[in-house]
């Protein structure tokens, strides 16, 4: 409390000289903190262009790994149907040799 407030002067004064201080005091802290926002906001704003641009480059990088597994998936499935098909055209082969020697 300031100096005025805690003085014995009659309590209208007081409270009026109290109420101005306030006032005052309120203005000061409010122009502080216009002040600090607007060194704030620039700063701000550059961060937020970074968070934005890493994102994007995240996001990217998500989908360039996704369609590596989409293509390694389907090349999978491809080469494993492919070899399973080698697999029993190669056993179809064996089975007709092995006829042709019994014979």
């Amino acid at each position: 409390m300031s100096k005025i407030c805690s003085m014995r002067l009659p309590s209208f004064d007081v409270a009026k000289e109290c109420h101005l201080l306030f006032v005052e005091e309120v203005k000061n802290v409010e122009e502080s903190v216009k002040l600090k926002m607007d060194e704030l906001k620039p700063k701000i704003s550059k961060e937020v262009v970074k968070i934005e641009q890493n994102y994007t480059s995240l996001h990217n990088k998500v989908d360039v790994l996704a369609d590596v597994i989409k293509k390694l998936v389907e090349y999978n499935t491809f080469f494993s149907t492919k070899h399973e098909s080698k697999k029993e055209t190669d056993s179809k082969v064996f089975e007709k040799m092995e006829e042709f020697w019994e014979v």
